[in-house]
């Protein structure tokens, strides 16, 4: 069970928190990753999208850190 459980507990989550919280995270990833690959075969097409959602990511961390 403390597989689960230890490195939530340790970051102040519990093991559902922290699923929700690690999905949230992985569904940006792949978001900012689709823009910016299509974005290296259509560079006019999402322009701005994969760094900002870069930026909305590292936001996202550093608050939960706080």
């Amino acid at each position: 069970m403390k597989i689960f459980t230890k490195h939530p507990s340790e970051n102040g989550m519990t093991y559902i928190e922290h699923f929700f919280y690690a999905i949230s995270l992985s569904f940006l990833m792949i978001l900012g990753a689709f823009c910016l690959f299509v974005h290296a075969f259509f560079p006019s097409l999402f322009e701005t999208n994969g760094t900002e959602i870069i930026k909305k990511l590292y936001n996202k961390i550093i608050e939960r850190k706080k």
